[in-house]
């Protein structure tokens, strides 16, 4: 929900939320709109490239909206929601509802369109759209990245177009969270203004120096 309460960003398998909506919503559990509670408009967020009105052709999910209301991140195993998009799997995206535009946060470095290689989830969206911090697997998202198999949190700032590791290996901003890592996904939070994160981790290399092990979650 948006600060002032009016943008209400949801999941629904209802076919019937937008006028004219088109899309396979027997075999596709959910889609994500953005409701306008003055109003009373719903907008489909996560509509195919070819049309506002056509549902994604897979499962989107995890809406966040921004406090302006103006933007929404969430999930997405739809690969037709923009133009030369190769995006296996899960990905993040962003959905701006006044220009109507949406573009991949997990992207693949060195790419716009073609998603990372591996899971992305969990996206929380600052207070006006401007950085993205999400959860991924993918071990390409930024150059020279290291990552083991493990989940790790990324931020994407949509001003300067980069990506960012932030569960780095101390001193290494390439480097996952190693082998041992482990990220608690309902713990990752993001200030209001983008700058800083807190998360649950297993990993004993975050920091230099540091005595945790990598049998619990610290903070």
């Amino acid at each position: 929900m948006s600060a002032d309460g009016v943008g209400v960003a949801i999941k629904s398998n209802a076919p019937d939320l937008v006028p004219g909506e088109v899309g396979n919503f027997f075999f596709i559990p959910g889609q994500v709109y953005l409701a306008n509670r003055l109003t009373g408009a719903v907008t489909l967020v996560s509509h195919s490239r070819t049309s506002p009105t056509t549902a994604g052709d897979q499962n989107s999910y995890e809406p966040q909206v921004s406090r302006d209301g103006r933007f929404v991140a969430f999930t997405s195993a739809s690969d037709d929601l923009l133009a030369g998009q190769f995006s296996p799997g899960s990905n993040v995206f962003l959905y701006d509802h006044i220009a109507g535009s949406t573009i991949l946060v997990s992207r693949a470095a060195g790419t716009t369109t073609t998603g990372g290689a591996g899971r992305s989830s969990a996206p929380i969206v600052d207070a006006d759209g401007g950085v993205v911090d999400y959860l991924s697997y993918a071990s390409n998202l930024i150059p020279g990245q290291t990552s083991a198999a493990v989940p790790n949190v990324f931020v994407f700032d949509r001003s300067t177009v980069t990506t960012t590791l932030v569960s780095h290996a101390a001193d290494a901003p390439a480097s996952g969270v190693g082998a041992e890592g482990f990220l608690d996904t309902s713990a990752v939070q993001l200030s209001a203004d983008g700058r800083y994160f807190y998360y649950l981790s297993q990993a004993a290399n975050l920091v230099a120096g540091q005595s945790g092990t990598s049998g619990g979650d610290n903070l």
